[in-house]
């Protein structure tokens, strides 16, 4: 039989594993509560006005100030139109990048379609968009080369 040194425990006053380090969380939380109501009590009763910088009534602070000499300097904007150079590719073309991933895509599909038995007839239709992204990297590599 063990003998048991703790009287403590053998009137059943002993304290359960961990209850210090939960007693210790307890403090810390109150502290934080009693924290954040100081702050919330203090922001409640601070006047908006000392919180804001002041903006000029009639403008918000939206327009810049004509009187400001950055814009002395500028001249007049032209009333002529502005040619603008269409881009090569469209603007919603896919990227290099996003294109020879599409093409792995298609490749990998085609490959799992040709293991089918039979192979199904859907197969056209990866092969019809493989065939247009290979045409699209084959027109990107002719204009790359000419430039």
């Amino acid at each position: 039989m063990r003998a048991i040194a703790d009287t403590r425990r053998l009137a059943g006053s002993g304290r359960a594993p961990g209850s210090r380090v939960i007693a210790f969380a307890t403090w810390l939380l109150a502290l934080l509560g009693a924290g954040l109501m100081y702050v919330s009590f203090d922001a409640q009763y601070t006047p908006v006005r000392l919180r804001q910088p002041p903006a000029r009534p009639a403008t918000m602070g939206s327009e810049p100030d004509p009187l400001s000499p950055d814009c002395e300097d500028q001249p007049p904007m032209s009333a002529e139109p502005v040619t603008v150079t269409r881009p090569e590719h469209p603007l919603d073309a896919p990227t290099t990048y996003e294109l020879a991933y599409y093409r792995r895509r298609l490749e990998n599909a085609l490959a799992f379609l040709d293991k089918q038995n039979p192979v199904p007839p859907i197969r056209a239709n990866p092969q019809t968009a493989l065939d247009k992204v290979l045409a699209e990297q084959d027109d990107r590599a002719r204009i790359a080369a000419d430039a």
